[in-house]
């Protein structure tokens, strides 16, 4: 026994909502069988690193490493495994199976309706724990969302999303509670060229602006297939002083100008057709800037819409 082979792996208990992602190995003397995705180990390597590999290698994804769940030390036949065991959610939804040839999300009630390895199966009493609270949770998240009315953002109508405010709410905890729980759910994504981390639900995705959660007056929500858009943005403005003072404003915010039009009367035109510009910073720091007046930007979600709108600014802005 002492002379047993110890394998170390790492095993992705993958959660999305309350449900958890299950492959069927393709191959070997366990075919057919279930398991957590994952894999060995490597010299060099922490497990939270080798958890990552693996997972790009084995679903072409990339992962959050959420927490550590457990350790299971198992004896197969042939050797000694030893796998640690991480709940983890997706970065993205795209996957692709490389190396099993079945996969499925399984629900609490539908976890033990497959064959899974030895060493797997131990997993499932702290999994089924998992989905307990993950159901709970999603319930208490549903239910305030139902109870609170949205607002929509009448001020950008070319991105359409809804708010709603901590004043609004009668009960502030259940407020804060769910500002809490985006947090420690979400992952994360672009808006208006700022990263925010998201919480997806029911098609929707929410998101707060606020570091910490005790401090947030606002939850935001928009649909989820706006996530990935392009948000075509322009500039015009009457310039004072310094042309070069205000391209440096564009470059310390990374926004890298695609088109600069010069219009008579000293009015400019700045086009940044760009996912990820940081509109919000970099419209403020404009407002800021004294070589600046009569400032004016937009925003719109097609590159139809974008040219139309650049047609139309041949004139300064008044």
């Amino acid at each position: 026994m002492t002379d047993r082979k110890v394998i170390e792996v790492v095993a992705a208990i993958i959660r999305k909502g309350d449900a958890i992602f299950a492959t069927q190995r393709g191959y070997g003397e366990w075919k057919d069988y279930w398991e957590a995705p994952g894999g060995k180990v490597e010299s060099g390597e922490s497990p939270v690193q080798a958890l990552r590999r693996e997972i790009r290698e084995e679903l072409d994804t990339e992962i959050s490493v959420d927490k550590f769940l457990t350790t299971i030390e198992w004896d197969y036949p042939k050797f000694h495994l030893t796998m640690h065991c991480y709940m983890c959610s997706l970065l993205n939804d795209a996957l692709h199976l490389n190396e099993h040839e079945a996969a499925r999300w399984l629900h609490a009630d539908e976890l033990r309706s497959v064959n899974w390895l030895p060493a797997d199966d131990r997993l499932l009493p702290l999994i089924e724990q998992e989905l307990e609270a993950t159901s709970q949770d999603l319930a208490r998240a549903r239910a305030f969302i139902s109870s609170h009315e949205w607002h929509f953002a009448k001020t950008m109508p070319q991105i359409p999303h809804w708010y709603c405010l901590r004043k609004d709410k009668g009960n502030v905890e259940e407020f804060l509670w769910f500002a809490q729980y985006i947090k420690e759910h979400s992952t994360p994504g672009q808006f208006y060229g700022k990263t925010y981390y998201y919480f997806f639900l029911d098609g929707y995705k929410y998101w707060s602006m606020d570091e910490r959660p005790e401090d947030c007056d606002l939850i935001n929500r928009d649909k989820v297939e706006t996530q990935d858009s392009v948000y075509y943005s322009h500039y015009s403005f009457i310039l004072n002083g310094s042309l070069e003072n205000v391209l440096g404003i564009f470059s310390r915010h990374e926004s890298p100008l695609c088109k600069s039009d010069f219009h008579g009367d000293n009015g400019y035109v700045f086009i940044v057709p760009e996912k990820g510009v940081g509109e919000s910073g970099l419209v403020r720091a404009l407002r800021e800037c004294q070589d600046v007046t009569a400032l004016s930007f937009a925003y719109c979600t097609s590159k139809e819409a974008y040219l139309q709108m650049c047609e139309e600014s041949i004139v300064p802005v008044k």
